[in-house]
């Protein structure tokens, strides 16, 4: 059994999924390898801490790893992202009553779960997150464990 998390991450079928999390600052402009687990979640309203966070990020994985089954808190549908996953920018997309557009990051591939085309992952998107705007407030039961702290002038 191993007892490293990435260990037994790794040990748990790959998902793919349209999966969100919150960010800060600006948006990355270059692929970026994760040096640590990414946490997201599969709400945009969780990830995003009741749409408290700058910016929303959508993030398509195909190798992520749902722990929702297995966490104290399943309704936060997490699904971890692994070390060293590469993650490309592949724009934005505008959500009406969003102040900044979400953010697209995506692995490179695809998989018969997610949506076959650009237009088609848009309208996802668009339906996850303003269905998820229309809820109500979720608790926050790890505040900063889906979206970093906003960054004051100057960091």
């Amino acid at each position: 059994m191993p007892t490293d998390p990435v260990s037994a991450l790794s040990q748990l079928p790959a998902t793919a999924a349209i999966t969100y999390r919150g960010m800060s600052g600006p948006p990355p402009n270059a692929a970026f390898t994760l040096g640590d687990i990414l946490p997201t979640s599969a709400d945009p309203r969780v990830a995003s801490e009741n749409f408290t966070s700058e910016r929303v990020a959508a993030i398509v994985t195909m190798t992520g790893r749902s722990i929702a089954p297995m966490s104290r808190h399943p309704e936060e549908l997490e699904i971890a992202i692994l070390p060293g996953t590469l993650l490309l920018p592949a724009g934005a997309i505008a959500v009406p009553g969003l102040t900044n557009p979400v953010v697209l990051l995506t692995e490179k591939g695809w998989a018969p779960e997610l949506p076959e085309s650009r237009a088609e992952l848009e309208r996802t998107v668009i339906e996850h997150v303003t269905h998820a705007m229309a809820q109500p407030a979720v608790p926050i039961f790890s505040p900063g464990r889906f979206t970093p702290p906003r960054r004051s002038a100057g960091q």
